[in-house]
């Protein structure tokens, strides 16, 4: 997170320092900022549930003990939990892919999603950045 005073330093419009057009808004586990996801993949028989570590409007992060190709194009079902917010489906392209064992990070970037919900996902965001 930066202060107001280095934002300006940071922030070029319409991109992020890490190279991204919007921010991310980190997650966690308990109640405030849970998002559990559902991966489905044609390479896996059966749907993978795992927790997103951030998301923003274009893609996320998740963590899975389970492997998934470069470039694989996976569904995911985004469960907003503790909020009101309507369950979002969304085909997400892996991006990178990242090791510590057991466990592997991987970003993804929405390849569709609708503008419903990406209305839903950005009231989501901007709200819980708000709040802190």
């Amino acid at each position: 997170m930066t202060t107001a005073g280095r934002e300006s330093e940071l922030w070029i419009v319409g991109k992020s320092p890490d190279r991204r057009e919007f921010p991310r808004l980190d997650l966690s586990k308990d109640y405030n900022r849970t998002i559990i996801l559902r991966i489905e993949s044609a390479d896996k028989l059966k749907n993978i549930k795992s927790f997103a570590n951030n998301i923003g409007l274009e893609g996320l992060c998740f963590e899975t003990r389970h492997d998934f190709g470069e470039k694989e194009v996976i569904s995911l079902r985004l469960f907003f939990f503790g909020d009101r917010v309507p369950t979002i489906k969304i085909r997400a392209k892996i991006l990178w892919k990242k090791t510590v064992l057991p466990v592997n990070y991987y970003g993804v970037s929405f390849v569709s999603l609708k503008e419903e919900d990406k209305g839903n996902l950005s009231n989501y965001i901007e709200s819980k950045i708000a709040r802190g």
